[in-house]
């Protein structure tokens, strides 16, 4: 799935989703990772804009959560 065919607003189940991991993964990354997030009550939201930076600056790191 395209990126653009993303919410706007993304959440973990997104990042999830298009990174092809764990939905728990996703929220160590969220929660503990440098990835740009906003956080409501227990949820986590990263606009696709924020998100495809840190995709394209992180794609030489290996992440290990």
């Amino acid at each position: 799935k395209n990126l653009n065919e993303y919410p706007e607003i993304l959440n973990a189940r997104n990042i999830a989703e298009y990174l092809n991991i764990g939905y728990v993964k996703s929220l160590k990354l969220l929660k503990y990772g440098n990835l740009p997030c906003i956080r409501i009550g227990n949820s986590f939201r990263v606009s696709r804009e924020a998100f495809e930076k840190w995709i394209s600056s992180s794609s030489h790191i290996k992440i290990t959560c």
